[in-house]
């Protein structure tokens, strides 16, 4: 993958190789020297997915970062469903990572285990010091169950728009539920009908589990 500067996003699902963990013995140290590499998704998927068992997922992409007058920041985007903790390996470090002492360093990203999909996890993508170099990124995906990872290789900017523009969708959405709520409790008290009142609940469940 060449991050070009005339892109500002990349689906890489398809650029993605995996090794499976199984036992969750795999460390990072053999998983650099591992060879059994294989192809993550196929070519037109957007999205990773991973089987119903207790296993732990190692990924690798390779990418270069293209020439540009003005350099702009890169990062990995993981919109994400049924994990436990994500954590990326890179061979210089960010303002978010912490040394491994082998010379890598590592980012991580823990969270509740959630069935609705959460706000995506971003990671720095730092630039190698050499222009043109080839640059490869190590994640390691822990999960209890089924997950779906969608992952994407992104400007700051482009990730910033889009959480913009997803704030104001959910602004909306919850303004219109509010207003719903609102109207069906001001017509439950005024006609004192309990379809009217079953509609709030559920509506005002529908919200409340949205939100939390």
């Amino acid at each position: 993958l060449v991050l070009g500067p005339h892109e500002d996003h990349y689906h890489v699902s398809p650029l993605l190789e995996v090794i499976e963990d199984h036992a969750r013995a795999l460390s990072f140290v053999d998983v650099l020297a591992a060879d059994q590499w294989k192809p993550a998704a196929s070519v037109r998927a957007k999205h990773v997915e991973g089987g119903a068992d207790d296993s732990s997922f190692w990924f690798r992409l390779s990418l270069r970062h293209g020439d540009s007058e003005t350099p702009q920041p890169w990062l990995l985007s993981l919109q994400t469903r049924y994990l436990r903790t994500v954590s990326l390996f890179t061979t210089q470090g960010t303002r978010s990572s912490t040394p491994t002492g082998d010379g890598w360093h590592r980012q991580d990203a823990g969270f509740q285990h959630r069935g609705m999909t959460e706000n995506p996890i971003l990671f720095d993508i730092p630039r190698p010091r050499e222009a043109g170099a080839e640059q490869v990124l190590y994640l390691h995906v822990d999960s209890e169950a089924y997950f779906h990872v969608r992952p994407e290789v992104t400007t700051d900017l482009r990730a910033r728009l889009d959480q913009r523009e997803k704030m104001v969708l959910f602004g909306l959405f919850y303004g219109v539920m509010s207003i719903m709520i609102l109207l069906h409790g001001m017509m439950f008290l005024a006609l004192r009908k309990r379809h009217y009142l079953f509609v709030l609940l559920y509506q005002l469940a529908i919200t409340i589990y949205l939100l939390g």
